[in-house]
C-alpha cells in the first residue's frame, strides 16, 4: 500500500472513529438524561446494550485499518 492510501485509510478510519465515539456519547447522554414516570433520573447505563457494541465496532474497525496499512509496510 502506497503512503498516500495509508494516509487516506488512516484519516477515513480516524474519521469513522470519531463519529461513533460522538454517537456513543450522545447514546449515553439521552440515557442519563431520560426521566422515569416519577420525573426522577438515573444516571445507570446498560453498558452491554449502550455501550459495548459502539466499543467493539470502533476496535474492529481500527483492526481493519491497521491490517490494510501493515500489508504493504
Amino acid at each position: 500500500m502506497k503512503l498516500h492510501t495509508q494516509r487516506d485509510t488512516l484519516s477515513t478510519t480516524l474519521t469513522e472513529i470519531r463519529s461513533e465515539i460522538r454517537a456513543m456519547i450522545c447514546s449515553v447522554d439521552r440515557k442519563m438524561r431520560a426521566t422515569y414516570s416519577d420525573g426522577s433520573r438515573s444516571n445507570q447505563v446498560n453498558g452491554s446494550t449502550d455501550v459495548l457494541p459502539r466499543l467493539y465496532e470502533m476496535c474492529r474497525t481500527i483492526d481493519t485499518a491497521q491490517a490494510a496499512t501493515e500489508e504493504s509496510a
